[in-house]
């Protein structure tokens, strides 16, 4: 597991990234792309604020879907529990969006085989309306990378569905209720 403390507010190895892409993603953040719970609280001044699964996604298709998404809890000093984050593992971990967090944040990478893992894949990737929501905040998030001069390769649509081919092994199965109904 990695642990990490976040001595410097600044983004973890950006220079494994397309240097345009990383130019037009710092102009590309906005409230609407940003995680619906952390919305109202979205400004100017914290523009990474809430946008780490989009940005992640983003990168991840930028390069041709290589390297691993990794679930992390990163725990701010002055909240009683941690908040859900992703980096990606590709050449080295990055993480465009790790200044959005306080200055002493804890950042631990779960591993695939503790339950919050499969928890905070579930739960940002297969419920239904994080999906939807997911799909639609990186739409907002490719169509503001163009707008700041950087063309995506992939669709937020292709890329959710990737997404969801990478981590097929996390979906809880549907259970039919059917033959249940009218005993309940």
């Amino acid at each position: 597991m990695l642990n990490m403390s976040t001595s410097s507010l600044h983004p973890l190895n950006t220079e494994l990234m397309p240097r345009p892409f990383w130019d037009a993603l710092q102009k590309s953040w906005a409230r609407e792309s940003c995680w619906p719970p952390m919305q109202p609280a979205w400004s100017g001044d914290n523009p990474a604020s809430g946008n780490c699964l989009v940005s992640v996604l983003a990168l991840w298709a930028e390069t041709g879907f290589t390297g691993k998404i990794i679930p992390v809890l990163a725990q701010q000093p002055d909240k009683p529990s941690p908040d859900w984050h992703f980096q990606i593992e590709s050449t080295g971990t990055i993480d465009p969006t790790c200044q959005q967090f306080a200055h002493g944040t804890e950042m631990k990478t779960v591993p695939p085989d503790d339950l919050m893992y499969k928890t905070m894949i579930e739960g940002s990737v297969f419920d239904e309306v994080e999906n939807k929501s997911l799909r639609a905040r990186l739409r907002v998030l490719l169509q503001n990378l163009q707008e700041n001069g950087y063309t995506a390769s992939t669709s937020a649509n292709e890329t959710v569905d990737r997404l969801e081919q990478a981590f097929a092994q996390y979906k809880q199965p549907a259970v039919d209720i059917t033959p249940l109904r009218g005993r309940l």
